[in-house]
């Protein structure tokens, strides 16, 4: 699967065009770049730090804005729903078709395996 871009403007798998062009794709593409954007702007605004942005003009990557959000589902549903919920998501992920035929479509997890 490709990871950017290389000189000539081609998607590449190979890590050193990519470096050459700083053309990289997103990871999860779309949604994967829409999250990071979000997240970014979330970040910078709750602690009036460093945008993503402005880390590139720094020469180092130095003064990262972080920040940590958590959510406890259980301020929402049951711990039977919320895990209801995750089982449909990852039963429907597991019923993606595999890129090659015969394989298996993984997804994150504590095990990285599934069963």
């Amino acid at each position: 699967m490709p990871g950017g871009y290389d000189t000539e403007g081609n998607l590449t798998t190979d890590p050193g065009e990519i470096e050459k062009t700083w053309r990289v794709l997103p990871m999860g593409y779309w949604k994967g770049s829409g999250l990071s954007i979000a997240l970014d702007l979330i970040a910078t605004v709750l602690s009036d730090g460093n945008s993503v942005r402005t880390i590139g003009t720094f020469g180092d990557e130095v003064g990262l804005t972080q920040i940590m959000i958590a959510i406890d589902p259980a301020k929402f549903n049951t711990t039977e729903l919320t895990d209801q919920i995750v089982n449909e998501i990852v039963n429907d992920v597991q019923l993606s078709e595999p890129e090659k035929e015969g394989g298996k479509v993984y997804y994150p997890a504590r095990n990285p395996w599934p069963a």
